[in-house]
């Protein structure tokens, strides 16, 4: 029996790039197999006399033949948009002798499987089994014998597909906030929304300013690289127009995607590679989608962020905005409300902040301090960078924060380095909290009516 996969019996039309590929590794390997790949070439007598002679194999020892064939074209590289083997091509017109079966991939994916539950491995597994059935004695216990030892490979197929992916996942995000805390059943919502289930591509994360959206993107982003490895991710702030467009030319150079020389602009490129199979599955997190003008364009006719955002298979996109409007434009329903810390969140993130162990000790000033900052993780990190470097008590902090509204803002605008922040947000604090806190107020008010 022959089981064969996408080979060009009759020839291809595509050996023309088989040939570049030649010249150019003949240039750096000194080498060349260009007269293998013209063997390729439709109509090719040397490719007629290999077929001729291999049906008289064929037909003298009862030989018979799967073939599979690549059910996808190409997409993503310009030129290559159609099946690199065509259906003609890859089977040899023989019905007596002859089954053939299509495998829902392009001519690059269908004969690479990474893990056993790829659907081109169980299809060529499946024929092999069946062979061994029928036509070879004993072939029942061979069979058991393979299935048991699949299935002990199995254990380790997530370990094994963990190794083959992390060669070929990308990383462009920021550093691990090693600060967060809780927000368990926000991550367990992503993971379900978003990795779990098969459609949902989009998703906003929708919360006041300083409430945590962006740390929850970020924690998700590196649950996601240490649980499903074969995912690469990329972090784009959308704080203005040049923030998106450095975070692709970061894209770019990571993935080591060629730029055109004549285009200064690399969001193009970027954009065309995350729209092809060649990138593989993809995180892609939008972080402080705020400005419509920036995301959707003004008045100009020139092209805004969100005609950059690749539609893709294999990815995902996560956005973190302040304002659901926003967030309905880009996702739709889909969306996941962030709001502030909950008691018990909330004390662990002051207590794992602060440096002074007695402060620790004054629950009841640490729970006013808290229902004073209304749970909001931003104010929660300014009020402990404030104790630590000043070395006051929670009291001293409490008194401050009851004073006038000039002392507050004097107060929450004082500079403290976090790291967790984009520098050039440094001097938004205090309006960002004033918002915030008004607004929450006013909601606990209404419903405490």
């Amino acid at each position: 029996m022959l089981t064969s996969v996408h080979r060009p019996y009759e020839g291809s039309e595509w050996t023309s790039w088989g040939e570049i590929a030649s010249n150019l590794a003949r240039v750096a390997l000194q080498d060349s197999h260009k007269k293998i790949v013209e063997t390729l070439e439709v109509d090719s007598e040397v490719l007629d006399n290999i077929h001729e002679q291999f049906l008289e194999l064929v037909f003298d020892h009862n030989i018979r033949i799967h073939s599979f064939q690549e059910g996808r074209g190409m997409s993503g590289i310009r030129g290559l948009d159609e099946k690199v083997v065509s259906d003609f091509s890859s089977k040899f017109g023989l019905p007596k002798v002859e089954t053939i079966e299509s495998i829902d991939a392009n001519h690059m994916q269908m004969a690479k499987c990474k893990i056993r539950s790829d659907e081109s491995y169980r299809a060529i597994a499946g024929v092999l089994k069946q062979f061994l059935k029928n036509e070879s004695p004993g072939a029942d216990l061979l069979i058991r014998s393979a299935i048991q030892t699949q299935q002990e490979e199995t254990l380790n197929a997530r370990q094994e597909a963990d190794t083959c992916c992390a060669t070929t996942s990308y990383y462009s995000i920021p550093s691990r906030n090693r600060w967060f805390v809780g927000r368990t059943k926000k991550l367990k919502e992503l993971e379900e929304k978003l990795i779990t289930s098969d459609n949902c591509q989009k998703l906003a994360l929708v919360g006041l300013g300083g409430v945590g959206k962006t740390q929850v993107a970020l924690q998700f982003a590196y649950t996601v690289k240490k649980h499903w490895p074969d995912y690469s991710i990329f972090w784009v702030p959308a704080l203005s127009a040049e923030s998106f467009k450095q975070a692709f030319r970061d894209i770019a150079t990571r993935c080591s995607i060629a730029l055109n020389p004549e285009e200064e602009d690399p969001k193009e490129s970027v954009w065309r590679y995350l729209n092809s199979d060649l990138a593989g599955k993809w995180l892609l997190i939008v972080d402080n989608a705020d400005d419509e003008e920036i995301l959707f364009g003004g008045s100009s006719n020139s092209r805004s962020i969100t005609d950059y955002l690749p539609e893709s298979e294999n990815g995902l996109i996560l956005f973190t905005t302040r304002h659901r409007e926003i967030a309905v434009s880009l996702a739709r329903n889909e969306i996941v409300e962030v709001q502030e810390m909950d008691q018990k969140e909330a004390e662990t993130f002051l207590k794992k902040s602060l440096t002074q162990n007695e402060l620790l000790q004054e629950q009841t000033t640490i729970t006013e301090l808290l229902n004073e900052l209304a749970f909001l993780p931003l104010a929660i990190a300014q009020a402990a960078a404030y104790l630590n470097a000043m070395q006051s008590s929670i009291p001293e902090y409490l008194a401050l924060l009851r004073s006038t509204e000039q002392n507050i803002v004097r107060l929450l605008s004082r500079e403290f380095r976090d790291d967790t922040r984009y520098k050039n947000l440094k001097n938004s604090v205090a309006a960002t909290w004033l918002v915030s806190f008004d607004q929450i107020r006013r909601t606990k008010q209404y419903l405490g009516r």
